[in-house]
């Protein structure tokens, strides 16, 4: 008992590595940790930095350190419901807090990615920049080639420099095994919770309807700023704000009581052709997008891909109908097919052995089976089960 005093007598006069509270937002939701003071250095870096410049940086920073770091923002992440791809963005944050625009920051963001276990290389053509591996490439990204992957910026935005860019390989990485970053909003991410209002309006067999549905504008601003992903099964399984979805759907479900299914899928069209404008995204955006319901809910306007994405999750929730996307490339437009026995209702496709009623949500005035695209020819099915 003597002998452990006199060791806990040594280890009070060791030196303790003193921790500093920090606190920042991502997108309106508090995120605070401990950072030991060593990692709060100032900046060191130049703006581009030569490979021994990275080197040195790297070893004042404490690898053990970098990894409880690391944990503590995944746990923060998973909290939050955030996926892979928000748990990178929130390390993002995180640097760019601690270093702003830095070399520093990005060097910083780049290890903490590698300490977490995701495969991310650090990009050194010119400036600094973080490539991060997806679980599947992002629509319209390039992307850079290392050790037989492709790697894209964690934005998805077009690189101009990326067939130049040179990769940094460092023997001070961690050596923990590395994964690709997966989507999995299967629910929206626990943000802020300011809330906004958007009255809809519309008119079914001449009688005059009203609605006011709430979206979560710090989510909208975090989706807003994801990379332009592929039109798809994550788009049908990422649900809008909850208050939203019931009150949606107590709504319709009052206004269409009695309705037979036919009428509830034509008054849901008059719904979404009235209640959110259309127009092409690259009319009023300076780029292609396609929106989560939540987006739609907020946009002043909306794409062909836009709506039928909610009119596919609203028939499933109202109805308990299946549904699948039609592209249709020599018109530029996607559609809605929802699973339907009758054959002869109007517009049918048949796919994977199941009859799809031809839905327009985009097109103004159209019901149920009513579609400028021919039957015989569609265009490309897109699938909304599945991964």
């Amino acid at each position: 008992m003597k002998t452990f005093g006199i060791l806990l007598w040594l280890c009070a006069l060791l030196p303790q590595a003193s921790a500093v509270q920090i606190s920042f937002s991502f997108y309106g939701a508090p995120v605070q940790l401990e950072l030991p003071e060593a990692l709060m250095q100032s900046p060191v870096l130049t703006a581009t930095p030569e490979k021994t410049a990275l080197e040195q940086r790297i070893r004042s920073w404490d690898p053990t350190q970098l990894e409880t770091i690391a944990s503590s923002l995944k746990e923060s992440g998973r909290a939050m419901f955030l996926d892979d791809v928000g748990t990178g963005r929130l390390m993002n944050n995180c640097a760019r807090y601690l270093y702003a625009e830095a070399a520093d920051a990005v060097l910083f963001e780049w290890l903490l990615l590698r300490h977490a276990g995701y495969d991310a290389v650090l990009g050194y053509g010119g400036t600094l920049k973080v490539y991060v591996q997806y679980a599947f490439l992002t629509e319209g990204t390039q992307f850079v080639l290392f050790m037989g992957k492709k790697y894209t910026l964690p934005q998805g935005e077009p690189d101009p420099a990326v067939a130049k860019e040179t990769i940094f390989v460092s023997g001070l990485e961690p050596a923990t095994p590395r994964q690709a970053m997966f989507w999995n909003l299967y629910r929206l991410p626990q943000l802020g919770k300011s809330r906004r209002l958007r009255k809809c309006s519309f008119t079914f067999d001449a009688r005059n309807y009203k609605l006011y549905i709430p979206w979560m504008d710090d989510v909208v601003d975090y989706l807003n700023d994801l990379p332009v992903i592929s039109l798809g099964p994550l788009f049908y399984q990422t649900p809008m704000n909850h208050r939203a979805r019931i009150i949606i759907q107590d709504s319709l479900d009052i206004w269409t009581q009695g309705f037979s299914p036919r009428k509830k899928l034509d008054f849901i069209l008059a719904f979404l052709q009235q209640s959110f404008p259309y127009r092409r995204d690259r009319d009023y955006l300076k780029y292609d997008r396609h929106n989560f319901s939540e987006q739609t809910l907020a946009a002043p306007f909306s794409d062909c891909e836009d709506k039928a994405i909610l009119y596919a999750q609203l028939v499933r929730d109202v109805l308990g109908l299946s549904a699948i996307l039609l592209y249709n490339s020599s018109l530029e437009h996607v559609s809605v097919g929802i699973a339907w026995k009758d054959v002869g209702a109007g517009t049918i496709v048949q796919f994977q052995n199941q009859h799809y009623l031809i839905c327009e949500p985009a097109n103004y005035g159209y019901r149920s089976g009513e579609s400028r695209i021919p039957a015989s020819n569609p265009g490309t099915f897109i699938p909304l089960t599945g991964n």
